[in-house]
């Protein structure tokens, strides 16, 4: 089944696998359990699934959940918000990092709210939901680290490491550091230090040397970034390496 959202005069595909096991369970259910194949709408071409007697439909829903994980989606330009929307629209699991900035006007100060990392979105989803978000306008592609050379064959592509544990602490870092620097850093020079107090006690980063040696990177498991920030010394505890 297509939807057709009139916010965004585009055509967005519902299903999720998710949905389409909570269909097969009322399926199930009206039919007694009596069926063999069940045909679900939800791509532009049916989806069938063939269901064995005594199929364990709680456990296909746990499969599911176990076998989804986090990426990191590019973004075509200015399109994060849209995709956001469009991904949640779907039911989809999307995390946004955002920002709270200023704006002034000639007559007044507002606060509002912007994405943080410019082009930039996580989701947590099953193969089956990343072919779904590849068909959402906005998309533009999965970041993938490995061989960039196309003469290579067979490189080795992989998708980043990102848990539950990456994403907060990018959430949290961007609620204590609205202003904090998001940059490409595969290897970070500096003293090791430690946080000893405020919502990222007991994190881990570098000391970047600069005057007021206030400076700290922190390495953002699972990607190529950091996060570049401006802290008092007292917070920090050096950590021997």
């Amino acid at each position: 089944m297509l939807k057709r959202n009139e916010n965004f005069n585009t055509l967005i595909f519902v299903p999720t696998l998710m949905i389409w096991l909570n269909y097969l369970v009322k399926y199930l259910q009206n039919n007694k359990g009596n069926i063999r194949e069940a045909v679900f709408p939800g791509s532009f071409d049916p989806i069938v699934f063939n269901i064995p007697h005594g199929t364990d439909v709680a456990e296909l829903t746990r499969k599911h959940i176990m076998e989804s994980k986090w990426y990191q989606i590019y973004t075509k330009p200015n399109a994060e918000k849209k995709l956001y929307n469009r991904m949640k629209s779907c039911g989809l699991q999307v995390f946004l990092p955002i920002k709270i900035v200023k704006k002034q006007w000639c007559d007044r100060v507002k606060l509002i709210e912007e994405p943080a990392l410019k082009s930039y979105i996580f989701a947590k989803l099953s193969i089956e939901e990343m072919r779904i978000v590849e068909r959402l306008t906005g998309f533009c592609f999965f970041v993938t680290y490995g061989c960039p050379n196309k003469t290579v064959r067979n490189p080795k592509i992989s998708y980043p490491d990102i848990t539950d544990s990456t994403i907060k602490l990018i959430a949290l870092v961007l609620i204590e550091y609205p202003n904090a620097i998001w940059q490409e850093s595969t290897v970070l020079k500096g003293n090791k230090i430690e946080f000893i107090y405020g919502s990222l006690k007991n994190y881990q980063g570098f000391l970047i040397k600069n005057s007021l040696g206030t400076k700290v990177a922190i390495k953002i498991p699972g990607l190529k970034h950091a996060f570049i920030i401006n802290v008092l010394k007292t917070m920090l505890k050096k950590v021997n390496a």
